[in-house]
């Protein structure tokens, strides 16, 4: 597991100007190898709601193709809800969103 990605921008483009929306699909066209740094990113704002960052990892749980990309999100959404699953427990962590969602701001 790392961390400190570093995404190189295309010059000048202000990643602080993205909406969640924008980076949901960024990612969708960002190369396998970048999304864990894609990831990271998303997690490092705290400017975007705590519960639609996480709706943003279960979305990429659910759909990626990568079991690595699958890894990190799970990685994620386990830190930001303090919960202590195995990252690719993706039925576990849908199972604990499925009856928590309701009460995350």
């Amino acid at each position: 597991y790392q961390s400190g990605f570093t995404i190189s921008w295309k010059e000048g483009t202000d990643p602080l100007q993205f909406t969640l929306s924008n980076l949901r699909n960024q990612f969708a066209r960002f190369p396998k190898h970048l999304k864990p740094a894609l990831l990271e990113y998303v997690s490092k704002r705290e400017d975007f709601p705590k519960k639609a960052r996480l709706e943003f990892y279960i979305d990429v749980m659910k759909n990626a193709q990568s079991l690595l990309v699958v890894e990190y999100a799970g990685r994620y959404f386990n830190r930001d809800t303090e919960q202590k699953y195995k990252p690719i427990a993706v039925d576990a962590i849908l199972e604990w969103w499925e009856q928590n969602k309701n009460s995350i701001q």
